[in-house]
């Protein structure tokens, strides 16, 4: 049976990255850059830097039938990392613009995400989601503590206060 320390659900994307950039292009205007370099980007950054570091890591997020998927994958898979996801028809794509200290990014996105049941079937140590599921925990605390703070629990924030007992 595959021991995974870490899933990362997050979408794995192909990154094009423009290099030597010296301005973004005006409407009607070209610009020419030093080199075009690709490589996985998204939820397969953090799985390879894992992988690095020594967990078993697996990528639960679809990765596409396309070739930028087979790019993306072959990359994990050499850098140590379990593709685990199902596939789809497209990778999601991201072109990376950096000029100086700024960057432009212009993505495309099926939207298509892991399964919960895909990263239940390798029964992690951990898993890693996306950004958004995380902001959405940090929301839920914040209403949590924003009730308490309401009135409705006045009387038991006295109680705790002057430590005396809620039951």
């Amino acid at each position: 049976m595959l021991s995974i320390e870490l899933a990362v659900a997050t979408p794995a994307f192909l990154d094009l990255t423009f290099v030597g950039l010296e301005a973004l292009p005006d409407p009607g205007e070209e610009r020419f850059a030093g080199e075009l370099l690709r490589s996985p980007g998204g939820g397969a950054i953090t799985a390879v830097a894992a992988a690095r570091l020594g967990l078993d890591t697996a990528l639960v997020a679809p990765v596409g039938d396309d070739l930028g998927g087979q790019y993306v994958r072959s990359e994990l898979e050499r850098d140590g990392v379990v593709v685990a996801g199902f596939r789809t028809k497209r990778t999601p794509e991201t072109v990376v613009m950096p000029v100086g200290q700024d960057r432009t990014m212009v993505t495309v996105d099926p939207g298509i995400r892991a399964r919960a049941s895909d990263v239940a079937a390798l029964t992690p140590v951990a898993v890693e989601v996306p950004a958004l599921v995380t902001l959405a925990l940090v929301l839920l605390v914040l209403v949590v503590l924003i009730l308490y703070e309401n009135h409705h629990f006045a009387e038991l924030r006295e109680r705790l206060r002057h430590g005396v007992e809620t039951a």
